[in-house]
């Protein structure tokens, strides 16, 4: 699985790469705002974006929504990672069109678990697409 990392915090980054690492979820490539993150998106395929919503030049949310906006990549599963967790900024996630949302900080387990049920609603949602 190749996913795409956004994070601005280094240290934070080194530690979600390491949990991913240590849950085998193979390939990792990393972006520092949501406009890396959008070049990277339109140079490679990815699996799976994992971001943060607080970040200079482009936030996670701004990053979603210009994601959800591209037909190319509305099958791909997103997970927001983020401190913010009041009900108003995940209602506004999941408007924006996040698969899961998860605060930092958090155990491998649990975001091993958003991660599973994340890919699972993206291939709910290419199966509806198809029929």
């Amino acid at each position: 699985m190749k996913i795409l990392l956004v994070e601005d915090s280094d240290a934070m980054r080194g530690v979600v790469r390491e949990m991913l690492r240590r849950l085998d979820y193979g390939e990792v490539v990393e972006a520092s705002d949501g406009e890396e993150a959008w070049f990277q998106l339109c140079q490679e395929p990815f699996d799976l974006l994992l971001t943060d919503w607080n970040m200079p030049n482009m936030s996670g949310l701004e990053l979603v929504e210009m994601v959800r906006q591209k037909p190319e990549f509305s099958d791909l599963p997103v997970v927001m990672l983020t401190t913010r967790n009041n009900k108003q900024d995940i209602v506004s996630a999941i408007k924006a069109g996040i698969d899961n949302y998860i605060t930092k900080p958090c155990k491998p387990s649990q975001l091993k678990s958003k991660i599973d049920k994340a890919m699972r609603h993206a291939a709910q949602r290419r199966s509806k697409s198809k029929s």
